[in-house]
């Protein structure tokens, strides 16, 4: 039948967690951004003698290989199964491994056969828990987290001025971190204390783009159970720099203007995959256009 080709009378589609309407008759005019997560991201620079308490519900332990670049390996082994020599706890993590009575100690040396000392650039040990009652006494304990991931072997940037090296342990370290933190439920801050000479400006900013992209979830055009909020309960993550030399104003700036770097990146990286997710009905010329206008006005015209 001939009135079987035309289009239905009800051609608009129905509005889905907040998603712009269309007809056949008129586009959709404007695409929807995927919000970005409010959470806090700071840093410090820190030293053992501080008073920074690591005392977030989960922290975590940037540690390095004692073994340096090309070192620890037999000449008849073959495999990469040789053992590491053990990581040996100095500075701050040493100093919170003896009031927990060598807990973090005992972490590293029960998981040695997979974690390999920190030796594989962004490998994690197992979270282990601490229960303990709140200081008043009253309401439920507390449980904090504790955990440790590699930074590779040391030599790897001792040997000159490696700043990919380095972008690579903040790229990897910021995508572990934010995987425990999603998979941790219930976590409302979370530490990470790393090394200062580990941890570059570059480092910084490609550790704040990868953790900020790895809670990045398109709930645009879904409704009810199927929206999805990575570490939804998370409010913030604090970057501990240790460095043994009192810290300078400048370094501190510089850092922290690597992490709002990295927090813009995942910025527009967040815009990107909402563009490739958008469907056709929802993301045409005028749309595309009205996004470049919106980006155009936000970032005052650069």
């Amino acid at each position: 039948r001939a009135d079987s080709l035309n289009p239905p009378e009800q051609t608009k589609v129905a509005k889905t967690s907040g998603a712009n309407s269309w007809t056949f008759d008129e586009a959709c005019n404007s695409m929807q951004w995927t919000p970005m997560p409010t959470l806090d991201m700071e840093v410090k620079i820190v030293s053992k003698s501080d008073e920074h308490d690591l005392d977030s519900d989960l922290v975590v332990l940037g540690v390095f290989s004692p073994t340096s670049a090309g070192e620890g390996k037999d000449e008849g082994s073959e495999n990469g199964n040789e053992e590491e020599p053990p990581v040996v706890l100095t500075g701050k993590a040493k100093k919170l491994d003896d009031e927990l009575n060598g807990l973090l100690s005992r972490t590293i040396e029960e998981n040695s056969k997979n974690f390999k000392s920190g030796s594989i650039l962004g490998s994690a040990t197992p979270v282990v828990r601490v229960v303990s009652a709140n200081e008043d006494g009253e309401g439920s304990p507390r449980v904090r987290r504790f955990a440790f991931v590699g930074l590779g072997k040391r030599g790897d940037i001792e040997h000159g001025s490696n700043e990919e090296k380095r972008r690579s342990i903040g790229r990897k370290i910021g995508g572990t971190l934010v995987s425990t933190c999603v998979s941790e439920k219930g976590i409302k801050s979370c530490s990470i204390l790393v090394p200062m000479d580990a941890f570059s400006a570059p480092a910084l900013t490609e550790f704040a783009s990868s953790f900020t992209g790895g809670l990045y979830a398109d709930n645009r055009f879904r409704t009810g159970a199927k929206i999805k909020t990575p570490a939804e309960h998370l409010e913030g993550v604090t970057v501990m720099l240790e460095n043994e030399e009192a810290s300078k104003d400048s370094s501190l700036e510089e850092a922290e203007a690597a992490i709002s770097a990295g927090k813009s990146l995942a910025k527009g990286t967040s815009l990107a995959k909402d563009i490739v997710n958008s469907p056709h009905n929802v993301l045409n010329s005028v749309s595309l256009a009205d996004t470049a206008e919106r980006l155009a006005a936000e970032s005052d015209g650069l």
